[in-house]
Formats: structure tokens, sequence, C-alpha cells
């Protein structure tokens, strides 16, 4: 026996039960009820089903009488007795029925799919041949309207407005399973379900009922309007390589009847559809990015199936595509993911909050950055590696953390408030002062020991009100007009000594302009004793430099008990040789997992690298490379000296020292982690190529949530001051000098690490290669010991 509660159908008529064989095929029935029913139907929390009644519609109630009828009541006289017609009907619709009553939202959804209109097709049979799909849709939802969610089936969604129903829809001999979504009380989507426990055809409708939702608002709406083809796939087919990549499949398509005039986009639009089934299946095949997926499809006019990567965008459309069979498939996703980053990078610094922006990567780069890189650090770690993370994100991050924490007033002539707030993975507080103005962005100044309250305050103070639009005029002609204009003749002044030629009775004076116009120049700060740029000139410059300093300058050393160093610096040498684009290489063995991390200082030859020692090995490379140092009489010596060293151990078990065994193993095993992951965003949303220890420890702490052993890591340099800084080094570890670039500073406050290693007597070494000369760039050199 079935329970459930009685509901009003407007418009829509179906035959159930003794109604179906005592009234012909195309009389319909209408359902009232009472008050009381009504009330009873609300208190019911089980599955609702419709039981239809047998009485017969009124003539005013058939669809043209009774729209004919409440126009007569609508230009009747006010003060007419009894209820106006329909408002029993109308207060058996749900709020939701009531919003979209004057829609064409089903209408929509029925003519939009065609597998929407197979779901319910055989099932509109069954009620009522002769009902429309559009007004078989409404009956759908109202049967929904009435009954309740099923809470105990879990779906695999993380939409909170998207749930299921089981209703009993008469003409059918079981329930009917339905997903429905709705957005503000409104219907945008329903589906039918042939069975809860059927996984695959589960997750296959709600993929595509979460794209549906997807695109149904903001900028993907706007991108898709009413086509299947999305505008940004030209975009993707502009690209030469994706073009490449499918030529021949899209030559092969558009052999197809009909298909000759199909352009590069709508190809791609093709492809993300079969994806789409393929996903229906079940077929998809996660990969080690979070949001780019593998599937096998065979394209329409192509014999064999192929195996396409494909990366969704924030609303669910067609955000990258590419062929999996032509490079790497590792290769193919750095590249993806790269693609992934740069888009998210150029939405974040978009035209519509280019203003704004600018002030905010002004605001973190001159004031923030410097005192918060620790917490900047550790707040990314703790985000998604999928998404893409900046500066900004990090200060709207400590905005939200003032406003919860409104801490006190410390200026209130200018509004500056002080707050005491802890970042997302930071454990200690910090102390920043906020001044925040209607229609202003809010400024931040972090209080630390290196930058007082009071700096603060003066700072803030500083900050004037928005700029008008007339104030943005060039008013440097005027100045220089008033500077001539209102500088007072000296009382007394002698004639200058070329005014031999001016007019008799005439002095000629000469006037200086004050110095509070002129130029101003750029106050470098002094760095260390002679500049990189010099320093780099050559050994006679580096003799100069150093001429007072002969311990600062490291001799070839023994590396007798640290044969794993040595082996990592052998290793480190061949690969910077194979790659000189890397410009450096470091390694560091993991002696947990067994495994060597090694990376240079450029994301792309981290690719290249991880392919040789993963794929090729490490021995061919190196019995290539010393084939054409035979004949290469300027091959380097230290290079050659490593690469031979490192040939002989690789071929001889016997040699191989017991402190540099398990490394070695680790290299035969092909037991290397190349990171090529990018982990740092500069102000303009562009990438920065970290240095290689720098690279080598983001990657593995966050891979491994352990430390590195800074003082394990080696390579073809000396680590430089400010990768010193971020690998913690400590006071008597060497480092190098200060590189004044963009990737070695990045996240690290370098002029304040310089005042603290000259407050502590730090210094920085070079070292003295074999041939007795002295080089910037590189460790140390090894003796034969």
């Amino acid at each position: 026996m079935r329970v459930g509660s009685r509901i009003g159908l407007l418009d829509v008529g179906g035959p159930s039960g003794e109604g179906r064989q005592s009234t012909s095929g195309n009389q319909t029935r209408r359902l009232t009820r009472s008050a009381a029913q009504r009330l009873a139907a609300q208190q019911t929390t089980v599955h609702s089903v419709v039981e239809f009644g047998t009485s017969q519609l009124r003539d005013e109630d058939r669809p043209y009488k009774k729209r004919l009828s409440i126009r007569n009541l609508s230009e009747a006289p006010q003060g007419t007795n009894g209820p106006p017609l329909g408002v029993e009907a109308g207060e058996a619709q749900s709020s939701s029925t009531r919003k979209n009553a004057k829609s064409n939202v089903e209408k929509d959804l029925w003519h939009d799919s065609q597998q929407r209109r197979e779901e319910f097709g055989g099932l509109l049979s069954a009620y009522n041949r002769s009902l429309s799909g559009p007004a078989f849709l409404k009956v759908i939802r109202q049967l929904t309207d009435a009954a309740q969610p099923l809470n105990n089936v879990r779906l695999p969604t993380e939409r909170d407005d998207i749930r299921l129903y089981s209703v009993f829809v008469p003409g059918s001999e079981d329930n009917v399973y339905v997903l429905r979504r709705d957005t503000g009380g409104e219907l945008r989507d329903l589906r039918r379900l042939s069975r809860p426990d059927d996984e695959k055809e589960l997750r296959g409708l709600m993929a595509q009922m979460e794209k549906s939702a997807f695109q149904s608002y903001g900028l993907a709406a706007a991108a898709r309007g009413k086509s299947t083809n999305h505008p940004h796939l030209s975009d993707l087919w502009i690209s030469n390589k994706r073009r490449q990549e499918f030529q021949p499949l899209y030559a092969a398509y558009r052999k197809l009847p009909g298909k000759l005039d199909v352009t590069g986009s709508h190809f791609l639009d093709t492809l993300y559809k079969l994806t789409i089934e393929e996903e229906k299946r079940g077929s998809g095949q996660k990969t080690d990015v979070a949001d780019i997926r593998l599937f096998t499809i065979r394209v329409p006019g192509t014999p064999n199936a192929v195996q396409v990567l494909r990366r969704l965008d924030a609303s669910g459309g067609l955000a990258d595509i590419r062929l999996a069979s032509q490079t790497s498939l590792e290769e193919t996703l750095d590249q993806m993911a790269d693609s992934r980053r740069n888009s998210a990078s150029k939405v974040l610094s978009g035209p519509r909050k280019e203003r704004r922006d600018r002030y905010q990567l002004n605001l973190w780069k001159k004031h923030l950055a410097p005192r918060l890189a620790d917490e900047w650090a550790r707040f990314r770690r703790t985000q998604s590696m999928g998404d893409a993370v900046d500066s900004m994100v990090f200060i709207r991050h400590l905005n939200e953390l003032c406003d919860k924490n409104p801490g006190d007033m410390a200026d209130r002539r200018f509004g500056i408030t002080r707050h005491t707030i802890t970042p997302i993975g930071s454990s200690q507080p910090i102390t920043v002062l906020r001044r925040k103005s209607d229609g202003e962005p809010a400024r931040l100044r972090v209080v630390d020991s290196d930058y007082s309250e009071r700096e603060a305050i003066r700072s803030l103070r500083l900050i004037g009100p928005k700029r008008k639009m007339e104030a943005a005029a060039d008013e440097v002609p005027s100045k220089r007009r008033n500077i001539l204009v209102n500088q007072r003749q000296p009382r007394e002044a002698s004639a200058d000594n070329r005014s031999s030629n001016v007019v008799p009775g005439r002095q000629v004076h000469r006037i200086t302009v004050s110095q509070q116009y002129k130029e101003k120049t750029v106050d470098v700060t002094h760095l260390i004793t002679g500049s990189v740029g010099r320093l780099s000139g050559g050994p006679r410059a580096l003799e100069s430099a150093y001429a007072n300093s002969a311990s600062l300058i490291k001799a070839p050393r023994s590396y007798a008990g640290e044969r794993e160093r040595q082996v990592l610096r052998w290793l480190s040498s061949v690969m910077l040789n194979a790659f000189t684009s890397g410009m450096e290489v470091q390694a560091y063995y993991d002696r947990v997992s067994d495994e060597i991390w090694i990376s240079s200082n450029a994301r792309g030859t981290n690719r290249k690298m991880r392919m040789l020692l993963n794929e090729n090995g490490l021995q061919g490379e190196l019995q290539k490379q010393l084939q054409a140092a035979k004949s290469n009489p300027d091959t380097n010596d230290r290079w050659l000296r490593h690469a031979m060293r490192l040939e002989k151990m690789l071929n001889d078990r016997s040699v191989w020292p017991p402190d540099a065994q398990p490394v070695l193993e680790a290299i035969v095993a092909r037991r290397f982690r190349v990171s090529s992951e990018n982990f740092h965003f500069n102000e303009g949303g562009q990438q920065i190529d970290l240095h290689a220890e720098h690279r080598i420890k983001r990657a593995f702490e966050n891979a491994t949530g352990r430390m590195l052993e800074s003082d394990r890591i080696v390579g073809t340099k000396r680590t430089c001051g400010t990768c010193a800084e971020a690998l913690q080094f400590s006071d008597s570890q060497q480092r190098g000098p200060f590189w004044q670039t963009r990737a070695a500073s990045a996240s690290i406050n370098i002029k304040a690490a310089i005042r603290n290693n000259i407050a502590k007597g730090i210094p920085t070494y070079i070292s003295r290669d074999r041939n007795g000369a002295l080089n910037l760039n590189v460790s140390d050199s090894d003796s034969d010991a």
C-alpha cells in the first residue's frame, strides 16, 4: 500500500487506477483536496506519490474556459462575493511552482537535451501520449515539489542544490528516481535515474548536471550563450602545437559526410563531448594533476582510438585538451599545468581589477612581503596544490582576519587600528596596523622588531586621499615656470663674467634651481664589498676584492668521509653539462625514501632532465658525452673529471665507497625526483623559476611533510646568500654572494638578510679551482684524495 499526499495538477491530466478504465483516453481529470488534506501532506515525511481522484473537470477548469473565467473575474466590479477562481489551486502550489509559473524552464529543459527526452520519453508515453514534453516535465516538477528528497543516498557531488527524489508516476509500475537542481528556489534541471545503486550511471548524470550548473551563470553562461560551441575554444585551436597534434584527426573527421565545413573550434568541442560520454561510462583516468583526466576515445572517421588529456575550467567548460600520444605524458601534463596557472593569473590580473590590483601589488611588494615571507610560505603550503594562490589572496586573508578581530584604535585622527592576528598555517600571531576608509582599499603595515609601530603609523599617515582625475595632470612645466618666476632676486650680486656682451645698464645673475626640485639620484644600498657585477668581471677583480680575505677563498679539498656529497656533485656536473640552460644543478639524497631529489634553475630543463633520468638512463648519456669529449679540446676540465669518475663508479661496484653505496644504488635504480612545479608567482602573475636548492626544499617539504637537511644539499654552485636564508642555514654554513635577481629574492627580504649577515659577521665565500683561478660560479673543487 502506498502512502502519499495529494497535489493539484493544473492543465495536465493522466489516467490512473479505476479512472483509466471508466473514462476515455482523451478525457482528463482534476484532483481537489481540502485544507485538512493539505496539512496532512505537509506533515508527511515518507516518499510521496500521487493519487488521482475520479471527479470530472468542470468546464471553467479547462484551459481556454479557465483563462476566459479569469479575464471575466478581473473585469468584475470590486466586492464580488466568493474567492477568485484558482485560489485553491494556487495555494496547492509550492513556492518553487509559483516562481516558475510564468517561466519556460520546462520547455527549455525538454528541447535542450536529446538525452533528457530519451530519459523521460518512455515515462511520458505510459502516462499520457497526448501530453507535450514540457507539460510532462511540469508534472515531474510538481511531483518532486510534494515529495521529500532521499537523504539516505549520498550523491557524488559537493553541490548542495542537487537532490534525489523518489516519486510515483501513474502508468509506471515502480517508483521513478529523479535528480533535481534548484537555484534560489527555482527549478534549473531535471534528470531521470534508472537505479540509485548504479554508481556509473549516477556519476555520469551528476557530471552532466554539474556542467550544466556551471554553465548557467557568470562568464561561462555569457561565453556559452545558446550554442553548444564555446567561443574560447577558438583560442585553443590557435595554438600551433595543439593544432599540429590534432591535424590528422581533424582532417579525417572533415571527410565524413556533412563535416567539411567544421571549424577547428567545433572539432575540439566534438572531442570534449566524446570525453563527456567516456566520463559517463566511468572510463576517465585520474592523473597527478587534480583537474586533468586521461580519456581513451575514438574520433568518428578514424580507425583507432586515441588518448587525450582534458582539463576543465572553473565553469565546467573545456579549458585545455591535448593529444597524449604525441609527446611524453609527464611533459604534456606539465605544459597543461603551466597553462592552467597562467590562465588563473590572467584572471587574477584582469582589466576590471587592474587599478585595484596595482595598489595591492605595490602594497605587497613594498610593505608586506619583506616582513611576512615565512607566513606567506606557510599560507601557500596550506592551500590546494591545484589552486593558483597569489599575494592578493593572502592580502584578502589578512583583511578578513582584521575584520573578525576589530582590535583597538592606534590613531583616532587617521582611523588607524591595531590588530593581532594569526594567519592560516602560522603558529605565532603578528601585529598589523590598518587604515581603512570608505571607497578606498585597506592599507596594511606589519609591526615587528625591524619596523616599529611609530614608523608604521607615520607611513600610514602619509597616505593621502584618493586623487581626483584632474589632479593626475602633468604639473612639471608649471613647476619649472614657478621656479623662475617666484625665486627672489639676491640683494647683492656681482655681474657674471660672461655678461660683457649684454646691454649696458643690465646685470645678469645665474639662477640655481632649489635642491628640492632637482631630480633625485638613486640611493643604492652598499650590500657587500664590491658589487656582484664587478666580482663577476673575472679572476683579477676577485683577487682584488678578496686580497685581504684569504680565509674566504676555498681551495680544492678532499671529500674523504663525504663520498655521498661527492657523488651528488659529480651527478650535478654531468646533468648541467647535458642541460646548460639550467644555469645550475643541485641534488639532495633522502635517506628515508632512498630517493635523489635533483633540480636546475629552469622548469623546462627539469622536464627534460626527468625524461633522461627516468626513461633513457644516466649511463647511456654519460657514454655519449664522454665520447663527444674526446674530439673536443675545449671540454671543461672540471666536468670531464667528474663525468669520468662517475662512469667508473657506475661500471665497477668494487670501487664503491661504503658511505656512497646507498646513493649509487639509487642512481642505478633510477630513483630520481625532479620537480617541475611552479611554487611562486611574481606580482604581475608571471612565473618565476626559483633557484635549484630553493625549489628542492619546497618540493621536498610539500611532498613529504618533513624538513630538508640543508647541510646535505650539494651541487655545481655554492648556495647563494638568499637561498641560504630560504634553507635556514646556520651561521657557520658557507654561502656565496647575494645575487640581485627576482628568482633569487623570491619570498625573501634580501636587504634584511644582508643586514643580518653583516651584523653577525657572516662572510661570503668563493672557490679556487685546480688550475689556481678564482671562480664565483662553482662550489668547492675536490682534490685527488
